[in-house]
């Protein structure tokens, strides 16, 4: 007998587990990032988009500055997905960068300052970026590229010069890649996992994450770690304000407590590894947020416990997926001890696209979710271990 004939699960345990992932998906929009950003800069240009220490920049200006280093790129020849590395510390030049990659027409390639050079190497060569964007400080970390060095005085005179020039309008649209994000390698070699404009935007526009006008998200995961497709992403294309955390910094439960407190953070990431910590050392911590969201590995059912005890009103949010999903593929939220079992599912209604799950040997138990992954970016539109493009 094939293993993909051997029956997992009886009728009332599919019908249950259909149920976790059943609702109306919520329609997305066929729009590209910088065009669902600009929606945000007419309808509230004054808020508060980028929070960085003592750097407070609004929508408006946000957009401006990341509209110089558009020009600044599109004179460099920087069009419709070409490769952009981004070797960057955390900060506003980071994601000034970004952005002005996106409203260029590029895709870019988050690389991170304490890579290896072996790994920076092999991300180079395989995803062949045109440029990097970095600082002085960490431009000899990708080797053999033409740079854009944002506090080099001559770009930095280029990029003065360009200030209120619009950016032409850009051909990209919600089918173009929007950046590439390596897989650790830890199963082979790293694989280039490609994220388009529409993944982007169904990501930030799914309607359980709760982020909206007046709500600050805290972004202190790596730019080359999706969950900082959450951290910035869901944040500036639903109107909050994404809150810096100073690059270098241990996070601990008397850090986090003092930036809840600075910065008015509403909602907080942290790995499954991290939250275990917390919970077991300081599980008010959270308190004052409304969300903290985990996941990726194993969340122990008594963290979450320990956590919705010592934080009135807080909510966990276990979150599970591959890279290759823009994120996560399944969430589940709880919102108090009393709802717990004896494990800590993350199996929960998705309502952003739908997800496909696979079953067995790749036998299809529920379809629905697109998303754009391939081991070589070259060729990047393709198909990975049952999630179909």
């Amino acid at each position: 007998m094939r293993l993909s004939a051997v029956e997992l699960l009886d009728e009332d345990e599919r019908r249950e587990l259909v149920g976790w992932g059943g609702g109306v998906a919520c329609e997305v929009p066929g729009v590209s990032v910088p065009e669902l950003f600009g929606e945000w800069v007419v309808r509230t240009p004054d808020a508060v988009a980028l929070v960085a220490g003592e750097v407070r920049l609004s929508y408006a200006e946000l957009d401006a500055r990341a509209n110089r280093v558009a020009h600044c790129l599109r004179g460099r020849g920087v069009g419709a997905e070409s490769v952009v590395a981004v070797c960057l510390g955390r900060g506003v030049d980071l994601v000034v960068a970004l952005l002005g990659v996106l409203k260029a027409g590029g895709v870019y390639l988050p690389v991170d300052v304490e890579y290896p050079a072996e790994r920076v190497a092999f991300m180079v060569a395989d995803a062949a970026p045109v440029c990097v964007v970095t600082t002085v400080e960490y431009a000899a970390v990708v080797a053999g590229l033409p740079v854009v060095v944002l506090d080099d005085p001559a770009v930095q005179a280029e990029l003065d010069g360009l200030a209120g020039v619009p950016v032409p309008d850009s051909t990209v649209s919600s089918e173009n890649a929007a950046y590439v994000m390596y897989t650790s390698g830890s199963t082979g070699v790293p694989k280039g996992v490609v994220a388009t404009h529409g993944d982007v935007v169904g990501l930030a526009l799914a309607s359980h994450w709760g982020v909206g006008g007046g709500a600050r998200v805290l972004f202190h995961a790596p730019h080359a770690f999706d969950a900082s497709s959450y951290e910035v992403w869901v944040a500036l294309l639903s109107g909050a304000g994404v809150v810096v955390a100073p690059p270098g910094v241990d996070v601990d439960g008397g850090v986090l407590r003092s930036w809840i407190a600075e910065f008015g953070l509403t909602h907080v990431h942290v790995t499954a590894g991290l939250f275990r910590v917390l919970a077991e050392r300081d599980p008010g911590c959270f308190a004052g947020v409304g969300e903290v969201l985990t996941g990726g590995d194993v969340v122990p059912v008594e963290a979450v416990r320990r956590v919705v005890g010592a934080c009135a009103g807080v909510v966990v949010r276990h979150l599970y997926g591959p890279t290759e999903v823009t994120l996560c593929a399944t969430q589940h939220a709880v919102s108090g001890a009393g709802v717990l079992g004896v494990c800590c599912r993350s199996a929960g209604r998705w309502t952003g696209p739908g997800c496909m799950c696979w079953m067995a040997l790749l036998r299809r138990f529920r379809s629905g979710w697109r998303v754009s992954c391939m081991s070589r970016v070259r060729g990047w539109r393709g198909v990975i271990w049952g999630v179909g493009v």
